[in-house]
């Protein structure tokens, strides 16, 4: 951060995700990956100015050099004499902390047990519907997110959080007709939201409404 700059921030994410797409009766897909990111943004001067740069993971000495050269391309010297305060020494005065827990992570259930849950529904959907069922999609996703944030101010924020989302998606015929029926259920949690919500009931609810 140049040393003339009125304000700045670091923000860090770590993020992991797992799809998984199940279609008439196999998994037709599934990817896993994890991300990381850190972007370095800083406000100039009283006018407004700002720089930003941005990479696909956590290397300080990458992050620096790039902000050196987005800094040089705006004619900024960072090592301006106007403010002689160094990154160093800001010390951290507020901290935040937000967990938002899981009672049953998703990092418990391996990837066998969800496709397992998605060939569930299937067979269920298609012992309701028999050969009216032309189509059925189903997703699922789950997300690892940990993000933190440091100001020159002396603030730091953290937060991290798992979220889940299952989602059906039928197609179905019957005398000619075609009706469609999608819903989802997930949110901020582990495994739990989705034994709490019946993702059964839900692939029920959803089978009827198109029969």
């Amino acid at each position: 951060m140049p040393a003339s700059s009125i304000y700045g921030d670091l923000h860090l994410e770590n993020c992991r995700t797992l799809s998984l797409r199940f279609e008439n009766g196999r998994l037709e897909k599934m990817a896993e990956q994890e991300e990381r990111q850190s972007c370095l943004r800083g406000l100039l001067d009283r006018e407004g100015a700002t720089f930003l740069v941005h990479i696909s993971d956590w290397n300080p000495i990458r992050l620096s050099h790039l902000a050196r050269k987005e800094m040089a391309c705006l004619g900024v010297s960072p090592h301006s004499k106007r403010r002689k305060r160094k990154p160093s020494t800001i010390s951290i005065g507020q901290r935040r902390f937000f967990e938002h827990p899981a009672h049953d992570p998703l990092g418990h259930h391996d990837a066998d047990e969800k496709v397992g849950l998605l060939s569930l529904l299937d067979k269920r959907i298609r012992g309701l519907g028999g050969p009216a069922i032309v189509q059925v999609i189903l997703t699922y996703r789950e997300t690892d997110l940990d993000v933190a944030q440091f100001t020159t101010e002396g603030v730091f924020v953290r937060e991290k959080k798992s979220l889940v989302t299952l989602g059906v998606y039928i197609l179905a015929e019957s005398n000619g007709l075609r009706q469609s029926g999608y819903e989802a259920i997930g949110g901020v949690g582990g495994w739990e939201i989705l034994r709490h919500k019946n993702p059964v009931k839900m692939a029920e609810t959803v089978s009827r409404r198109v029969l």
